[in-house]
Parts: C-alpha cells; sequence; structure tokens
C-alpha cells in the first residue's frame, strides 16, 4: 500500500510537471509570437522613419528650390524692369527738356510712357507666372512679334546709340514661352548696345533658320566683344566677363537668367566671340514635330 501511495503521489507530480511544461512551452511560443509581433512592428515603424525621412527631406529640397527661384525672381524682375523704367524716365526727360509744349506733343510723351509701363506691368507679371510653374508653358508664337516687343522696351537706347538692326528671318513662328523668349531678346540686344564701340555704329544682325531637326537664332554685334578665356564664364551668376573694367554699370545677373530661361523653353544657347569684332549668341531650340 505504501509503494502504491508513492507510485500514485509521483504519478500525479509527473502529470503536474508536464501540465507546468506545458503551460511553460505554451507560454514561451506565446512569447516567440509576441516577439516576431515587436520586430515586425519595429521593422514596419524603421520603414516608417525612414519613409518619413525621406519625405521630409524632399520637403525640405523643394522648400529650398522654392526659395532659390524666389530669390532669382527678385534678381530677374530688378534686372528686367531696367529696360522699360529706363524708357519710362527718358520720355519724361525728354518732356521735361521739349521746346514744343503743346496738348499734342504732352499727349504723344504721355502715351509713351502708358505704353513702357503697361510692358513693365507684363514683365512683373510673365515673370511670376512662369515662377510659381515648375514648367512654363510652351506654344506656338510669332517670332516677329516677339522681337517687336523686345527692340520697344530698348527704343530710348537704340536711338542714343543710333544703332542698326538688320533681320534675316526664315523662320517666323517657334513653339516657346513669349514672356521669358521677349527677356532674352531684350538681355542680349542690351548688352550689345551697352558694350559697343564708341566711334562705330552699332550693327546688330538677328536670323533664324532651320538645320536639322533644330530652329537656330542668332544675334550678331560688332561690340567690344569678350575674350576667349573669360567666355566659358559669361553665364555664370554675378559674373562680369569681360566688363569688369568697363564704365558699363551691372550686376552679372543678365545673361545667368537669359541662359535660365532659354533652358525653360527647351533650348540652348551658345556664345562665339572675339575682341574689337564683336559677340554672336545663338539659341538652338528643337524642332516641334506635332
Amino acid at each position: 500500500d505504501h509503494l502504491l501511495t508513492l507510485v500514485k503521489e509521483r504519478t500525479e507530480s509527473l502529470k503536474t510537471e508536464k501540465k507546468l511544461t506545458e503551460q511553460i512551452t505554451e507560454n514561451f511560443n506565446e512569447l516567440a509570437i509576441v516577439k516576431a509581433d515587436l520586430e515586425f512592428s519595429k521593422g514596419n515603424l524603421e520603414k516608417i522613419k525612414l519613409k518619413l525621412e525621406e519625405k521630409v527631406k524632399e520637403r525640405t529640397l523643394e522648400l529650398e528650390r522654392k526659395n532659390d527661384r524666389l530669390k532669382e525672381y527678385d534678381y530677374t524682375v530688378a534686372h528686367d524692369l531696367i529696360n522699360p523704367i529706363g524708357m519710362i524716365l527718358s520720355y519724361i526727360d525728354l518732356h521735361a527738356h521739349s521746346k514744343a509744349k503743346g496738348k499734342e506733343r504732352t499727349d504723344e510723351i504721355l502715351e509713351k510712357i502708358r505704353f513702357a509701363s503697361e510692358k513693365s506691368m507684363d514683365i512683373i507679371n510673365g515673370i511670376l507666372e512662369n515662377l510659381i510653374v515648375e514648367k512654363v508653358d510652351l506654344e506656338k508664337n510669332n517670332l516677329i512679334k516677339i522681337l517687336d516687343f523686345s527692340l520697344e522696351q530698348l527704343q530710348v537706347k537704340m536711338e542714343e546709340k543710333n544703332a542698326m538692326i538688320k533681320r534675316d528671318l526664315e523662320v517666323e513662328e517657334l513653339m516657346c514661352n513669349d514672356i521669358s523668349l521677349t527677356q532674352v531678346f531684350a538681355n542680349i540686344i542690351s548688352n550689345s548696345l551697352k558694350y559697343s564701340k564708341e566711334n562705330e555704329r552699332v550693327i546688330i544682325e538677328i536670323a533664324s533658320f532651320i538645320k536639322g531637326n533644330n530652329t537656330y537664332i542668332t544675334i550678331k554685334d560688332n561690340g567690344t566683344g569678350i575674350e576667349q578665356n573669360k567666355l566659358p564664364l559669361i553665364f555664370d551668376k554675378r559674373e562680369r566677363a569681360g566688363a569688369e573694367g568697363s564704365a558699363v554699370k551691372g550686376y552679372g545677373i543678365g545673361l545667368y537668367n537669359v541662359r535660365k530661361m532659354v533652358e525653360d523653353n527647351n533650348g540652348q544657347i551658345e556664345a562665339k566671340s572675339e575682341v574689337n569684332v564683336g559677340t554672336t549668341f545663338t539659341l538652338i531650340f528643337p524642332i516641334d514635330k506635332k
């Protein structure tokens, strides 16, 4: 009986141990599942963290780009308003010193001032419109009208320099943004007027033609030219290659903006120059085959 009691007790003890072992195993399995869930959650959190960090980087870069564009907008507006505002001031000065003080003459001067003021607003609106979009709108535009618009901004300067404009436009239409291309022409031609020879009439030749799959526009002058070692620098921001020692005022942002606006129009710009002979700018645009 004593042995039987011991066997029973041992059997019960083994049963209890088995239950404890099963419980421990079950708990261990549950812990393993929890651990796996935690590791999975940790992995997901790490992925979420990486995605958030990536989005923060992208957003930061986007804000930096927009900030840079806002700075460029300030520079561009300040620079490109020089021509029409200079025209306004010239007309006011002309009226102040004119001997013809009749109403007809006054009305004529006021009309020119109004025209130049409207062009200034067009420039501001156009530059702002191009600033707030990632890509400017391109549509078929008349090159003659764009060129005329550019030359109107420079009318007073051209009269002062007795400039001659020669045109040979085989291509009269181009897929482009008219406001930005107007400023491209105005900036380049303005430079031709600025950096002209003192005792020689300014001659600016503008041509357009098709070569291969591209439309070419060339603007050639007979000005002072640029030294070959400085030619690669002319499109850098604030670079005034060839003009450092001249009496011509400026901040070196015109051609930087020109290159950017040409690129916004899916184009390229090149320059060739020879000191005391002149400079030629070539704009190259792909032909729209639609």
